[in-house]
């Protein structure tokens, strides 16, 4: 390239594969930003919530596996990381914190109420594991609804947003 230009020209490439690139590095960059902030505010508004910094570590883990097992299987899959499948994390951390305050707040009650942390895990389970996984069930069913589309990356989002929520 620099060879056939005068010294004071500047030369560098462009073109739309330069912007399809960048895009892709802005894309990465910001689902890598966005996935860290939301995994801090989760992670203090649920440590301030139970007044416990080891409860917001605990609720982390179902984020975290969720996000980690939708990423290795796109990497598996060869699915790229693109605007659509960008978003699914997104769903992934809004199920599973609501899923983490609903039943960390209903420990938390069972606890108070019978002083037996055993007998409290099984009430717990028993009252709001049951709808929470119900309703996992019914979104990820939902979302495997996209496997008809005829366009590929519906199929994929759908696939891949279902897997996420079963697993988170």
């Amino acid at each position: 390239g620099k060879a056939h230009f005068p010294p004071e020209a500047t030369v560098r490439p462009t073109g739309s594969l330069i912007l399809l690139n960048e895009a892709t590095d802005d894309i990465i960059w910001g689902q890598i930003t966005s996935l860290g902030f939301a995994l801090v505010v989760i992670f203090v508004v649920l440590s301030l919530l139970f007044l416990s910094p080891k409860v917001g570590f605990l609720s982390l883990l179902p984020n975290f596996l969720a996000i980690l097992l939708l990423f290795g299987v796109m990497g598996l899959t060869w699915i790229t990381l693109n605007l659509g499948t960008s978003i699914i994390a997104s769903i992934a951390i809004g199920i599973a914190v609501e899923d983490a305050i609903r039943y960390l707040a209903r420990l938390s009650d069972e606890i108070q109420a019978t002083h037996d942390q055993e007998k409290a895990i099984f009430q717990t389970i028993s009252t709001v594991g049951k709808p929470i996984i119900y309703a996992s069930a019914a979104l990820g069913l939902g979302f495997l609804v996209f496997l008809f589309s005829n366009f590929v990356p519906i199929q994929k989002f759908g696939f891949l947003t279902a897997l996420t929520v079963a697993v988170a």
